[in-house]
This record gives C-alpha cells, sequence and structure tokens, in this order.
C-alpha cells in the first residue's frame, strides 16, 4: 500500500506542475477523516469553485483555485474494489431493502447499515427477469466476498427469496477468492485440495 499512497503522490505532483489543476488525495492517500471517501471528495463541476474556497476543502496537492478547463483531480491508494451481484427471484424493491439493510449508509445516519465498506442498490434485470442486489465492496479484508454474500443470504432467506446465482464483474484478487474458499470448505465441510479448486469453488 506505501508504493500506491507514493504513486497517487507523484501523479498529483506531476499533474500540478503540468497542467496545474487542484488534487484530493483520498482513501489511504488521504490525511483528512472527513474526506477520504471519493464519495465524500466528490462534487458537481458547477460546486467545485465554492468548494475550493472553504479552507476545509483546501486541495492536498496544487492551488486552491478553479481551474474551468480541467475542473479538479482525485488520486488514491486503496485495497480493490470487487463489483458484486447477487440474483434473486424477487421485485426491485425488495433487493433494494436488501440492499439498504447490508450498505454501509443504510437509510441514513440515523439507520446505517450492518456491512462496513459496501455500497449497494437493488435492481430488477428485465432480460434475466431477476432482481439483483449490486455491490461495490471498497475494501474486501473489512467485508469479505463471503460476509457479503452470507447477509444478503440472511435477509432473502428472511423475506423468503430464493437466491438464484451470484457474480463479481471485473477483476477481483486471488486472495478474495482464496479467502472465501476457505470460509466455504470449513462450513460446508468441503473437500478440497487444490488452490485451483477454490478458485473453481
Amino acid at each position: 500500500m506505501d508504493q500506491c499512497i507514493q504513486c497517487a503522490n507523484e501523479f498529483g505532483q506531476r499533474l500540478v506542475q503540468e497542467l496545474d489543476v487542484p488534487v484530493y488525495l483520498s482513501e489511504y492517500a488521504s490525511s483528512h477523516d472527513y474526506r477520504n471517501l471519493v464519495a465524500q471528495i466528490r462534487t458537481e463541476y458547477e460546486n467545485l469553485e465554492k468548494r475550493l474556497a472553504d479552507p476545509r476543502w483546501k486541495p492536498d496537492i496544487g492551488p486552491a483555485r478553479f481551474v474551468p478547463r480541467w475542473g479538479a483531480t482525485i488520486a488514491g491508494a486503496r485495497n480493490g474494489l470487487i463489483a458484486y451481484n447477487v440474483n434473486i427471484i424477487s421485485t426491485k424493491e425488495q433487493a433494494h431493502r436488501i440492499a439498504l439493510n447490508i450498505r454501509e449508509k443504510g437509510r441514513g445516519p440515523q439507520e446505517p447499515g450492518r456491512l462496513k465498506t459496501v455500497q449497494a442498490l437493488g435492481w430488477y434485470l428485465k432480460d434475466e427477469n431477476v432482481a439483483q442486489v449490486s455491490t461495490n465492496l471498497l475494501d474486501y479484508l473489512t467485508t469479505p466476498l463471503h460476509v457479503a454474500f452470507e447477509e444478503i443470504s440472511k435477509d432473502a432467506k428472511e423475506l423468503k427469496l430464493p437466491i438464484v446465482g451470484s457474480q463479481i464483474v471485473g477483476l477481483v484478487s486471488l486472495d478474495a477468492l482464496l479467502t472465501t474458499a476457505d470460509y466455504f470448505i470449513q462450513k460446508d465441510n468441503l473437500m478440497i485440495l487444490t488452490e485451483q479448486q477454490k478458485i473453481m469453488l
């Protein structure tokens, strides 16, 4: 992670040198608790000039000056995001209810969700004729794949809704897959011997 933090800082410095663009650092590269997530930093282009004038939103690198041509940039370092979806025979509303229960921000500050570093929403896939709880696991070390699956399964079971599959979209680290495989091997008392078999699981 230290190398990633260094890369984010070097990229920010170079961007400032070449384009004079304000740069915010996110996640592990950030030194501000109140603005370390991309969702906390990101704003609409039309609001950027006002934000740059606020001392709490002074860029980490570069000028606190609005550059109409370029706006601003976020550079960061984090564990790999995993886009993970769970398919359920249900309505969009039921899938979204489960998403609200599990995602970190829940239904709002007064009613947070159960899983840290998880974003989620529910929607309906018309072509597949199933609903989906679509998640972004922002830090799989905090909330692994199997934890997300089990929590979604728990809520689906309470609503008497069948899960009919799940999918990873994009890249995923080998470590994330092996951790999840180890969980299910132990849970279901499976005879799995090789790393390749774990990946297939």
